[in-house]
């Protein structure tokens, strides 16, 4: 009897003190069972927002600044403005179902550049018809396109008006596809 009282106390010995005591291993398990989950979830959900929507991100700063690395202490210094308004198109494959309406401002630094544009609206017009026409739903959607078609409109009017200097900045100030 004595031996197994003996043991007894050996295994109360054992089990008391980690009864007793706060137990820092285990409490260190139940922070990373929870803690390595949500880092993980949250480092994955952040490489997958900033891997799928990149280029909607750099479109947008590369708009906001103008299209050009802005200089924060250099002022912008801007021209005078046209704008060409309600242009609507049927995108290409659309079978007339989808339609695009954008008003376009343009921008030059010399006023006899607009007096040609206006002089010339009717083929301006319709040049901008063509080149928006010619393009599906989808790419007239995309936003990473949409600096592209600002730049190959913006070379087509200026190879209309060329004798007289250029466009040199374009806006969308309406960009509405149904």
């Amino acid at each position: 009897m004595a031996e197994q009282d003996a043991v007894v106390a050996a295994e109360q010995a054992a089990t008391d003190p980690v009864e007793n005591s706060e137990n820092p291993k285990g409490k260190l398990n139940g922070l990373l069972i929870i803690l390595v989950p949500a880092m993980l979830l949250s480092g994955g959900l952040g490489g997958w927002l900033s891997y799928t929507q990149y280029p909607v991100i750099a479109q947008v700063t590369y708009n906001m600044s103008g299209g050009e690395k802005a200089n924060s202490n250099e002022p912008i210094e801007f021209g005078e403005f046209m704008e060409l308004s309600n242009i609507v198109v049927n995108p290409y494959d659309s079978d007339g179902r989808r339609l695009l309406m954008v008003s376009l401002g343009l921008e030059t630094s010399e006023g006899s550049i607009l007096e040609s544009v206006t002089a010339r609206e009717m083929v301006v017009r319709d040049t901008i018809i063509k080149i928006l026409g010619n393009r599906t739903v989808d790419q007239l959607a995309s936003i990473e396109e949409r600096s592209a078609l600002k730049s190959e409109i913006r070379k087509a009017v200026n190879g209309i008006v060329s004798e007289d200097g250029e466009i040199n900045r374009l806006y969308f100030t309406q960009y509405v596809l149904q």
